[in-house]
């Protein structure tokens, strides 16, 4: 069954609460397409976990 999303609302953001993402883990996962699918989203997240903790 397909979920239904109201337009103009975000899937990641919802009442129940928020996805987090795990920068680190996300960028180093040798399974991850995410650098090639959306190499402007990778790097954004590279600057996020490599920048002082």
């Amino acid at each position: 069954m397909a979920k239904r999303v109201r337009r103009g609302s975000n899937p990641l953001c919802s009442c129940r609460g928020l996805l987090f993402i795990n920068a680190s883990r996300l960028i180093r996962d040798p399974m991850s397409r995410l650098k090639q699918d959306n190499p402007r989203l990778w790097l954004e997240l590279y600057w996020i976990a490599s920048g002082p903790h």
